[in-house]
């Protein structure tokens, strides 16, 4: 019974001992993937001890907590870098590096930097709240994603800068410069071309509602001014006069029965010359007397019919 219940706690020890070597092992090969990643994106970036970058820099926040950027560079201002290299990016670690990336951000207005980031790394709720921060520190931070080759490549160059310290010709990093400078450039001008494209979308919005709101007013002040010239009229009827109608008068009621399209422009806008005008007028009273030559003639056959 004894033996049995050894060999069971022998087994378990064993067995537990060789889960903690693999996790180890994990654990090893995690940070060692990381390490890699890190040097290897910093040295294609060019953002190395040559060019002013500080490799692991503290801050200390007003809350007291402590911020450790994967790189930082103070030449002027404060600017950081976080490299992300791993597959899956998110969870309470990151998250809490975001509410230090925020608070850091709010206390030092001239400080600025970067996640770079495998693509399609990010889970859900870092990268919602990622991009709270680049709208509220907008220009100021930003997240950029390099794709899956980006990131092996990376991996490559910084496994080749720790086996060969000394050695960095061999490791094309000028090349690879230029190919992420191009990226960035590219991004530039298609952030540039899609801001540009939505304010002249916007604009030209602006000036679709401008335009319908004045031919709405206008249309309104024609039909004003022609109740006003109904009222006129009445009253001089009832007098026993005439009121004559203007080119003004006619303008207006074309404005009320045809509507100009937003954008041009209607009869009222324009004065009315006095050609126009009269032949306005001589068109209405022709249409007047063809309707009162209607009405005799349909008077006379009501009375030859009565006959």
């Amino acid at each position: 019974m004894h033996t049995s219940d050894d060999d069971r706690r022998r087994r378990e020890a064993e067995l537990a001992r060789k889960e903690q070597r693999e996790a180890s092992s994990r654990a090893r090969d995690s940070n060692d993937k990381g390490r890699w990643f890190h040097h290897g994106i910093a040295e294609i970036r060019g953002e190395t001890r040559e060019n002013g970058w500080r490799h692991e820099q503290s801050v200390r926040l007003p809350s007291g907590r402590e911020r450790i950027h994967d790189n930082v560079r103070t030449v002027n201002d404060r600017e950081f870098r976080e490299y992300k290299g791993g597959k899956h990016v998110g969870g309470e670690f990151v998250m809490e590096q975001i509410s230090k990336e925020r608070e850091g951000l709010q206390a030092d207005r001239k400080s600025s930097g970067s996640w770079i980031v495998r693509e399609g790394a990010l889970d859900p709720a870092a990268r919602r709240e990622l991009e709270k921060l680049e709208r509220e520190f907008r220009g100021r931070f930003r997240v950029e994603e390099i794709s899956k080759e980006q990131a092996k490549r990376a991996l490559e160059v910084g496994k080749d800068l720790e086996r060969n310290p000394n050695q960095l010709e061999l490791v094309d990093s000028q090349v690879l410069r230029r190919e992420q400078l191009a990226k960035e450039r590219r991004e530039r001008i298609q952030a540039k071309q899609l801001t540009k494209a939505a304010a002249q979308k916007a604009m030209e919005q602006r000036d679709r509602e401008r335009r319908e709101r004045e031919a709405r007013e206008r249309t309104r002040e024609a039909a004003d001014r022609l109740g006003e010239y109904a009222r006129n009229a009445r009253e001089a009827a009832s007098r026993g006069e005439r009121v004559p109608m203007t080119g003004r008068e006619v303008a207006d009621i074309l404005a009320v029965s045809f509507p100009a399209p937003p954008g041009e422009r209607s009869p009222q806008q324009e004065s009315p010359q006095a050609g126009s005008a009269r032949s306005a007028r001589e068109r209405l009273r022709e249409r007047e007397r063809r309707l009162a030559r209607e009405r005799g003639l349909w008077r006379g056959h009501g009375r030859a019919a009565g006959r």
